[in-house]
């Protein structure tokens, strides 16, 4: 997940996709996803399971409810 630390600095941001990709900016309170990317029958499922790694790296650091 090239050491995406969700909430851990503010100093990161990963960049995941085609063109010009979905962005995920770091941030100590909060996380900034912008960006666009296509899917299609061509696309390399990495960038399906690096999105998927990603969010659930997110989710895992946000509290229990």
């Amino acid at each position: 997940m090239d050491n995406f630390k969700p909430f851990d600095n503010d100093s990161q941001s990963l960049t995941i996709g085609s063109g010009n990709g979905i962005t995920f900016e770091n941030g100590l309170e909060d996380i900034i996803i912008y960006g666009d990317t296509t899917i299609n029958s061509k696309t390399d499922s990495v960038v399906i399971d690096r999105l998927i790694e990603v969010l659930t790296a997110i989710k895992n650091k946000l509290p229990k409810k």
